[in-house]
């Protein structure tokens, strides 16, 4: 049986521990298989912990994904791929950061929030839903609540975090800023005005007292 010395690890092997190169008349390359696996696979980056972060299992993905106390989600090692990174979000329609897990080559699309909420902080209650403190780009565990939907919504109200729109930023406007100016300054009649825009009477006296479009 023909030897062969790696010209990496300089061990001679058998020949048939090296991969063949086809399109060289069938010549074994100079470094073995070993070797080449090795030198092809993915450099493990270890990423350092930030002050005061603690890591958690993500339930249902144990022993595959852990998320942190500070917001941050990465895949543990893992000897098919070896990987140490912390994952990237994106936002979805709503402004929440999501991510993708991919188990067995399915993926399940998660939010931030819920998965350091659920990891790191209690809700007894069995509240449904998770409220940001300080904005939805914040999901440290410090800055998260479990919370009911009428709790979210007063948070938000409260804090300025959501904020009502007026006139053609309402998607229910059917009218302009420049239309409800013409309106309070024709001369028509309130029922004349009313068919001229096509908007209803109730409305175009709300319009004509300031009880409606109030900002301009």
């Amino acid at each position: 049986m023909e030897n062969k010395i790696c010209t990496k690890c300089e061990v001679e092997q058998d020949i048939n521990s090296f991969y063949i190169r086809r399109s060289r008349n069938n010549q074994p390359k100079s470094i073995c298989k070993k070797c080449e696996s090795i030198q092809k696979a993915k450099p493990i980056e270890i990423v350092p912990d930030l002050d005061g972060e603690i890591w958690k299992d993500i339930l249902g993905f144990e022993k595959i994904y852990v998320v942190s106390n500070m917001g941050r989600v990465k895949r543990i090692m893992h000897r098919k791929n070896p990987t140490n990174t912390i994952m990237n979000t994106t936002l979805n329609s709503n402004g929440y950061h999501r991510l993708a897990l991919t188990v067995n080559g399915k993926g399940y699309d998660r939010i931030l929030s819920i998965l350091v909420a659920t990891a790191f902080i209690p809700n007894p209650e069995n509240k449904p839903q998770v409220n940001h403190l300080k904005g939805k780009d914040d999901n440290r565990a410090e800055s998260l609540e479990w919370a009911t939907a009428k709790e979210n919504i007063d948070h938000a109200w409260r804090t300025g975090l959501s904020k009502p729109k007026f006139g053609v930023l309402n998607g229910k406007s059917v009218l302009t800023e420049k239309e409800v100016l013409e309106i309070r300054s024709s001369k028509l009649t309130a029922t004349e005005v009313s068919k001229l825009y096509n908007v209803n009477l109730p409305a175009i006296y709300k319009i004509l007292s300031k009880t409606r479009w109030k900002h301009i």
